[in-house]
């Protein structure tokens, strides 16, 4: 996982997942793609970092506690992502839709997830 520090750098994903399972995972799996990656675990990390770095994509866990997504991709939109991306339990309709109308770009199950993570960051 990458440091903040007090310049500004380019960064393939920042990952807004406070569950270690998640964090751990999607950081192992783009670090051995080659791919920058910071993990936020709260609203007040995700801001910090979107300050800091310019993230290609960001990717919003819907199951994460303590996270308002609409606040989440509002912030990310003024921050100029390139992709926007929600993940989450393949049964939950309404935070799906939430987030797609909330101007996500794409949802991915939590099943497909680690397996198109690389494919994702091309």
């Amino acid at each position: 996982m990458i440091e903040p520090s007090s310049e500004l750098h380019a960064l393939d994903l920042l990952a807004v997942a406070p569950d270690l399972f998640f964090a751990s995972r999607i950081s192992a799996l783009a670090q051995r793609s080659g791919r920058s990656v910071a993990i936020a675990r709260s609203s007040d990390e995700l801001a910090r970092l979107l300050v800091t770095y310019r993230p290609r994509i960001v990717l919003i866990d819907l199951d994460a506690r303590g996270i308002e997504t609409r606040d989440v991709i509002r912030r990310a939109r003024v921050a100029n992502v390139e992709r926007i991306i929600v993940f989450g339990p393949h049964r939950d309709l309404s935070a799906r839709t939430a987030a797609l109308e909330a101007g996500a770009d794409q949802w991915i199950s939590n099943q497909r997830l680690l397996e198109t993570l690389t494919e994702l960051l091309r």
